[in-house]
């Protein structure tokens, strides 16, 4: 065991995401905050892939990784994210922390 100290990092909550399933491998959109989900859907829809029933809401976080909205929660909650008064649900919403 080595005396240096070891600092992990917990990621942050970075922007409203929309994972995209593909044949050929997942697609993940994202806007920069304050944007929510439906700003990006919108911008899905903009350059001709419409919202679909496998399409995925949830978060790109700060090590760059993709996690829907439950996961997001916890990400948040541990980050110190959440807004006063908001993550009162059991998923994340843009809302609870921007």
């Amino acid at each position: 065991m080595s005396d240096k100290e070891v600092r992990l990092e917990w990621p942050k909550v970075l922007s409203a995401a929309v994972l995209v399933p593909g044949e050929r491998g997942d697609l993940i959109v994202s806007l920069p905050r304050p944007a929510r989900h439906h700003d990006v859907v919108h911008a899905l829809h903009d350059v001709g892939i419409p919202q679909g029933e496998f399409h995925v809401q949830g978060f790109l976080l700060s090590d760059g990784t993709f996690s829907t909205r439950v996961a997001a929660l916890v990400v948040a909650q541990f980050g110190g994210q959440i807004l006063p008064g908001q993550g009162k649900h059991n998923k994340l919403f843009s809302e609870d922390v921007w």
